[in-house]
Protein backbone atom coordinates (compact mmCIF):
# COMPACT_ATOMS: atom_id res chain seq x y z
CA UNK A 1 0.00 0.00 0.00
CA UNK A 2 2.93 2.32 0.70
CA UNK A 3 4.15 1.92 -2.89
CA UNK A 4 0.70 2.95 -4.11
CA UNK A 5 0.90 6.29 -2.24
CA UNK A 6 4.51 6.98 -3.28
CA UNK A 7 3.60 6.73 -6.98
CA UNK A 8 0.48 8.95 -6.84
CA UNK A 9 2.37 12.27 -7.32
CA UNK A 10 3.95 10.85 -10.49
CA UNK A 11 0.54 10.08 -12.04
CA UNK A 12 0.13 13.55 -13.52
CA UNK A 13 3.76 13.74 -14.71
CA UNK A 14 3.59 10.83 -17.15
CA UNK A 15 4.98 11.79 -20.53
CA UNK A 16 4.63 10.06 -23.91
CA UNK A 17 8.09 8.44 -23.64
CA UNK A 18 7.71 7.07 -20.09
CA UNK A 19 6.58 3.56 -19.27
CA UNK A 20 3.19 3.03 -17.66
CA UNK A 21 2.44 1.38 -14.35
CA UNK A 22 -1.11 0.21 -13.54
CA UNK A 23 -2.65 -0.66 -10.19
CA UNK A 24 -5.89 -2.64 -10.65
CA UNK A 25 -8.57 -3.74 -8.14
CA UNK A 26 -11.23 -6.25 -9.14
CA UNK A 27 -14.16 -7.18 -6.85
CA UNK A 28 -15.44 -10.30 -8.56
CA UNK A 29 -17.44 -13.44 -8.17
CA UNK A 30 -17.07 -16.81 -9.81
CA UNK A 31 -17.84 -20.47 -10.31
CA UNK A 32 -15.90 -23.52 -9.12
CA UNK A 33 -15.51 -26.42 -11.55
CA UNK A 34 -14.07 -29.66 -10.22
CA UNK A 35 -12.18 -31.81 -12.71
CA UNK A 36 -13.08 -35.09 -11.02
CA UNK A 37 -15.09 -36.57 -8.18
CA UNK A 38 -13.80 -36.44 -4.66
CA UNK A 39 -13.90 -34.40 -1.50
CA UNK A 40 -14.11 -30.97 -3.20
CA UNK A 41 -16.79 -32.20 -5.59
CA UNK A 42 -18.96 -33.47 -2.76
CA UNK A 43 -18.48 -30.77 -0.14
CA UNK A 44 -18.09 -27.34 -1.79
CA UNK A 45 -20.66 -25.16 -3.51
CA UNK A 46 -20.03 -24.18 -7.10
CA UNK A 47 -20.85 -20.47 -6.76
CA UNK A 48 -18.10 -18.24 -5.33
CA UNK A 49 -19.42 -15.01 -3.87
CA UNK A 50 -16.11 -13.53 -2.70
CA UNK A 51 -13.13 -13.54 -5.09
CA UNK A 52 -11.26 -10.20 -5.01
CA UNK A 53 -8.09 -9.63 -7.00
CA UNK A 54 -5.37 -6.94 -7.11
CA UNK A 55 -2.55 -6.52 -9.60
CA UNK A 56 0.41 -4.30 -10.38
CA UNK A 57 1.33 -4.07 -14.07
CA UNK A 58 4.59 -2.68 -15.49
CA UNK A 59 4.92 -1.70 -19.15
CA UNK A 60 7.83 -3.55 -20.80
CA UNK A 61 7.36 -2.53 -24.43
CA UNK A 62 4.61 -0.69 -26.28
CA UNK A 63 1.95 -3.44 -25.97
CA UNK A 64 3.51 -5.83 -23.38
CA UNK A 65 3.20 -5.54 -19.60
CA UNK A 66 4.65 -7.62 -16.77
CA UNK A 67 2.03 -8.49 -14.14
CA UNK A 68 2.24 -9.23 -10.40
CA UNK A 69 -1.17 -10.47 -9.30
CA UNK A 70 -2.85 -11.68 -6.11
CA UNK A 71 -6.19 -13.49 -6.28
CA UNK A 72 -8.31 -14.83 -3.43
CA UNK A 73 -11.40 -17.02 -3.50
CA UNK A 74 -13.60 -17.99 -0.57
CA UNK A 75 -15.16 -21.37 -1.32
CA UNK A 76 -18.15 -22.16 0.87
CA UNK A 77 -19.26 -25.66 1.70
CA UNK A 78 -22.47 -27.59 1.39
CA UNK A 79 -24.02 -29.07 4.48
CA UNK A 80 -23.50 -32.82 4.11
CA UNK A 81 -24.53 -35.08 6.98
CA UNK A 82 -24.47 -32.21 9.48
CA UNK A 83 -20.93 -31.21 8.47
CA UNK A 84 -19.95 -28.08 6.52
CA UNK A 85 -16.55 -27.86 4.79
CA UNK A 86 -14.96 -24.66 3.53
CA UNK A 87 -11.86 -23.71 1.57
CA UNK A 88 -9.88 -20.59 0.81
CA UNK A 89 -7.67 -20.19 -2.25
CA UNK A 90 -4.77 -17.73 -2.36
CA UNK A 91 -3.01 -17.22 -5.70
CA UNK A 92 0.03 -14.93 -6.00
CA UNK A 93 1.01 -15.11 -9.68
CA UNK A 94 3.48 -13.59 -12.12
CA UNK A 95 2.94 -13.24 -15.84
CA UNK A 96 2.39 -10.96 -18.79
CA UNK A 97 -0.40 -8.95 -20.37
CA UNK A 98 -0.70 -7.80 -23.96
CA UNK A 99 -2.87 -4.76 -24.70
CA UNK A 100 -4.46 -3.60 -27.93
CA UNK A 101 -3.47 0.06 -27.66
CA UNK A 102 -1.39 2.29 -25.39
CA UNK A 103 -2.45 5.73 -26.60
CA UNK A 104 -3.37 8.36 -24.03
CA UNK A 105 -7.03 8.38 -23.15
CA UNK A 106 -9.65 11.05 -22.60
CA UNK A 107 -10.68 11.71 -26.20
CA UNK A 108 -14.31 11.28 -25.17
CA UNK A 109 -14.88 8.38 -27.57
CA UNK A 110 -15.49 5.01 -25.89
CA UNK A 111 -13.68 2.99 -28.57
CA UNK A 112 -10.66 5.33 -28.73
CA UNK A 113 -10.27 5.35 -24.93
CA UNK A 114 -10.70 1.57 -24.47
CA UNK A 115 -7.88 -0.96 -24.25
CA UNK A 116 -8.60 -4.63 -24.84
CA UNK A 117 -6.18 -7.07 -23.22
CA UNK A 118 -5.20 -10.72 -22.71
CA UNK A 119 -3.16 -12.06 -19.79
CA UNK A 120 -1.40 -15.32 -18.91
CA UNK A 121 0.03 -15.93 -15.42
CA UNK A 122 1.38 -18.74 -13.25
CA UNK A 123 2.46 -19.19 -9.65
CA UNK A 124 1.82 -21.00 -6.39
CA UNK A 125 -1.82 -21.44 -5.41
CA UNK A 126 -2.47 -22.19 -1.75
CA UNK A 127 -5.63 -24.19 -1.02
CA UNK A 128 -6.65 -24.08 2.64
CA UNK A 129 -9.31 -26.78 3.05
CA UNK A 130 -11.15 -26.89 6.39
CA UNK A 131 -13.43 -29.72 7.41
CA UNK A 132 -15.59 -30.08 10.49
CA UNK A 133 -15.94 -33.82 10.09
CA UNK A 134 -14.01 -37.04 9.50
CA UNK A 135 -11.34 -36.04 12.02
CA UNK A 136 -9.69 -33.71 9.49
CA UNK A 137 -9.55 -30.22 10.90
CA UNK A 138 -7.46 -28.52 8.22
CA UNK A 139 -5.44 -29.38 5.13
CA UNK A 140 -3.26 -26.67 3.56
CA UNK A 141 -1.58 -27.47 0.27
CA UNK A 142 0.50 -25.30 -2.09
CA UNK A 143 0.68 -26.33 -5.74
CA UNK A 144 1.43 -24.65 -9.03
CA UNK A 145 -1.51 -23.09 -10.83
CA UNK A 146 -2.08 -20.88 -13.84
CA UNK A 147 -4.65 -18.42 -15.07
CA UNK A 148 -5.54 -16.71 -18.31
CA UNK A 149 -7.96 -13.89 -18.84
CA UNK A 150 -9.40 -11.28 -21.13
CA UNK A 151 -10.90 -7.90 -20.50
CA UNK A 152 -10.98 -4.24 -21.30
CA UNK A 153 -10.26 -0.93 -19.59
CA UNK A 154 -12.10 2.26 -20.54
CA UNK A 155 -9.97 5.24 -19.47
CA UNK A 156 -12.55 7.94 -18.78
CA UNK A 157 -9.76 10.18 -17.43
CA UNK A 158 -6.07 10.14 -18.31
CA UNK A 159 -5.13 8.12 -15.20
CA UNK A 160 -8.40 6.40 -14.28
CA UNK A 161 -10.07 3.46 -15.98
CA UNK A 162 -12.98 1.14 -15.39
CA UNK A 163 -13.59 -2.14 -17.14
CA UNK A 164 -14.57 -5.78 -17.03
CA UNK A 165 -12.46 -8.90 -16.85
CA UNK A 166 -12.94 -12.67 -16.90
CA UNK A 167 -10.34 -15.29 -15.94
CA UNK A 168 -9.90 -19.05 -15.78
CA UNK A 169 -7.67 -20.34 -12.95
CA UNK A 170 -6.47 -23.96 -13.10
CA UNK A 171 -5.24 -25.25 -9.74
CA UNK A 172 -3.55 -28.60 -9.24
CA UNK A 173 -4.70 -30.00 -5.90
CA UNK A 174 -3.86 -33.55 -4.82
CA UNK A 175 -7.39 -34.32 -3.60
CA UNK A 176 -9.12 -32.75 -6.62
CA UNK A 177 -7.77 -30.50 -9.36
CA UNK A 178 -10.11 -27.60 -9.87
CA UNK A 179 -10.84 -24.69 -12.18
CA UNK A 180 -12.16 -21.33 -11.04
CA UNK A 181 -13.93 -19.02 -13.48
CA UNK A 182 -14.00 -15.48 -12.10
CA UNK A 183 -15.40 -12.28 -13.55
CA UNK A 184 -16.12 -8.77 -12.41
CA UNK A 185 -15.66 -5.04 -12.85
CA UNK A 186 -12.24 -3.44 -12.50
CA UNK A 187 -10.88 -0.09 -11.39
CA UNK A 188 -7.48 0.86 -12.80
CA UNK A 189 -5.13 3.66 -11.76
CA UNK A 190 -2.49 4.45 -14.40
CA UNK A 191 0.84 6.12 -13.60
Amino acid sequence: MLLFWIWIPAAGAKGKSSKEIHFRLVPQTGILFKTGGGRLQDSLRSVIFVAPEASLEFQITNHWFGVLNFAYAQLRGKRVGGVTDNANMYGPTLGFKIVSDTNDASTGDFFDDTRWWFTLQAGPYVTDYQSQGLGLARLVETQIGANSGIGFDYFFKTNWGIGLQAKFHYVYYSRDDYILFTAGPSLTLRF
